[in-house]
């Protein structure tokens, strides 16, 4: 019935039966949509993403706790740690989300577990939405479940049920900009791919940097003129491992810098699993440039370095207010300084800013007034 009345009140508009639908079956990857549940729901592991030959990936997912002070508002104190029948309620899945930390670190106390939930998800969603563009015209979209929560919960979404942004939302902003950058492995060989969704040339410089994450310096670096067809994604570059000198994946990590002629793009590379590479320890910089008001809201301008390299930097706010950065959980090289926006909801007269890391274990903090 659906079909004709469709046809009959719009006969312009295509009719899709459902989601996923299409090929021999409604999840064929080779016609259609389709939606990969293989991970999470089946347990594979997040890279089997790469595999993945879908025309149009409409659904893909991976839980992740929010924010304490979220958790805080929906759970009694006593009732944040460990996960209990609360937290189930609010539909966190811990059987689902915990085999997937094995290799990113062992959460043991309630910060490390919403630190390390949010770098899978963000890992996940990483990996499949670049994948997905790296195969442009191939792959037709990608589209995750899910941007943000209904109700107070604990699950999919990269933007909470109060509006703060998780890990996963960053990733896939950057993952989803209209010039990417992305590396991937392949064996022994690492593929630059540029993926340019404008209507119009991009040249630019591609900046190779090798860094040995346990001394915390760049040990070396490569550079190349790039140019990258309009509305296209095109391999730009490999290297061989032993070309860029790394001899201990777990103490090595490649960055990778596209200045091009509309702005830039940014990316790392792990070669080994988070948890066994040897990030060193190092100290963070904080400097407030500029605090004002607009309407309701703050918009604080900060500028964030680090001594060492520093692994998935972040500045947030002390007190119990939303905030929502223009970039967020970004590695620092080591001396980079970048200058990051901060818009505060409905704040007070002070406000405490703070910069952290994964390999940052001091925060540091800065009050400002309002």
């Amino acid at each position: 019935m659906i079909p004709e009345v469709v046809r009959r009140l719009d006969p312009s508009r295509p009719y899709w039966p459902s989601c996923p639908w299409g090929g021999e079956h409604p999840n064929d990857p080779r016609e259609g949509d389709r939606h990969n549940w293989e991970v999470y729901h089946g347990m594979a592991p997040i890279e089997s993403y790469t595999r993945d030959e879908t025309r149009f990936l409409s659904e893909f997912g991976m839980q992740a706790a929010p924010h304490p002070h979220t958790l805080r508002r929906f759970l009694p104190p006593g009732r944040l740690w460990p996960i209990n029948e609360l937290w189930i309620y609010h539909y966190h899945v811990p059987e689902k989300v915990v085999p997937y930390l094995r290799d990113y670190g062992e959460p043991r106390d309630l910060l490390s577990y919403v630190f390390l939930t949010q770098l899978v998800q963000a890992e996940a969603l990483k990996t499949a939405i670049e994948h997905c563009r790296r195969r442009k015209f191939l792959c037709g979209g990608a589209l995750y479940w899910s941007f943000n929560a209904p109700w107070p919960n604990a699950c999919w979404e990269t933007v909470d049920y109060y509006g703060r942004p998780k890990m996963g939302y960053y990733f896939a902003k950057r993952a989803f900009a209209p010039v990417l950058v992305s590396p991937v492995r392949r064996g022994d060989e690492i593929e630059v791919w540029v993926v340019n969704d404008e209507l119009r040339m991009v040249r630019g410089v591609l900046k190779v940097s090798v860094v040995d994450v346990e001394r915390g310096e760049v040990i070396g670096e490569r550079e190349a003129s790039i140019s990258v067809e309009p509305n296209s994604s095109s391999l730009v570059a490999r290297y061989k491992l032993r070309d860029l000198g790394v001899e201990d994946p777990e103490a090595v990590v490649l960055c990778f810098r596209l200045e091009h002629d509309g702005g830039e793009s940014r990316n790392v590379l792990l070669l080994a699993r988070h948890r066994d590479v040897r990030f060193s320890t190092t100290s963070l910089e904080l400097e407030v440039m500029e605090a004002r008001r607009e309407g309701d809201d703050a918009v604080i301008e900060v500028e964030v370095g680090s001594e060492r390299y520093a692994r998935l930097a972040f500045i947030d706010v002390a007190e119990d207010y939303v905030a929502a950065a223009s970039d967020n959980f970004f590695d620092l090289l080591p001396g980079e300084r970048r200058r990051i926006t901060l818009r505060v909801k409905k704040p007070g007269k002070t406000v405490t800013v703070i910069a952290a890391a994964y390999n940052a274990p001091t925060p540091v903090r800065r009050m400002v007034e309002l």
